[in-house]
């Protein structure tokens, strides 16, 4: 939606330096942790439009939206979970003015399943040739390049240039 990635700047802090461990063999032990588990990523986009992604280990939840889209006219605030199948929808309509009132979207047909299963089941109609990749190994490359980036902005506390890119669909 957004398209490729420009640039990214990142900061990022070990905050619990040791983590309990809750389940399986180990649970009730403990783990030195060894990489930011508190990381704030902030991007610029090609198309000039900016994101920020806030991802922890650290927190136990949050009531912030799990996304949310500052838009021209516009905002669409995405509440609750993302797995979650009936979390609320937040619209905020400002063509008429920036005060206008938040809408609940519940006239949405709403999906019979949640994102992590959305996924699984597009990955398995792609191998049983069903369904063409939403996705591309560019996407992935370029991924992976913004995450490397991220830690690389954390260490030095620059702002790194991202070289990949994917095409983008008009």
């Amino acid at each position: 939606m957004l398209g490729p990635a420009r640039r990214v700047q990142a900061m990022g802090s070990i905050a619990l330096p040791v983590r309990r461990i809750r389940a399986g063999a180990k649970a009730g032990g403990s783990i030195e942790v060894t990489t930011p588990d508190h990381v704030l990523i902030h991007l610029e986009f090609v198309s000039g439009a900016l994101g920020q992604l806030l991802a922890s280990f650290a927190t136990a939840n949050t009531l912030q939206p799990w996304l949310e889209l500052h838009l021209e006219r516009g905002v669409v605030s995405f509440e609750g979970k993302s797995w979650e199948l009936d979390a609320p929808t937040m619209l905020l309509d400002s063509t008429n003015g920036i005060d206008q009132p938040w809408q609940s979207v519940t006239e949405l047909a709403r999906d019979d399943i949640g994102v992590v299963e959305g996924g699984a089941r597009h990955f398995i109609a792609v191998l049983a040739g069903q369904e063409t990749p939403v996705l591309t190994a560019e996407h992935a490359r370029h991924v992976l390049e913004v995450i490397l980036k991220s830690y690389d902005s954390i260490a030095d506390g620059g702002s790194h240039a991202i070289d990949t890119t994917f095409a983008t669909s008009s």
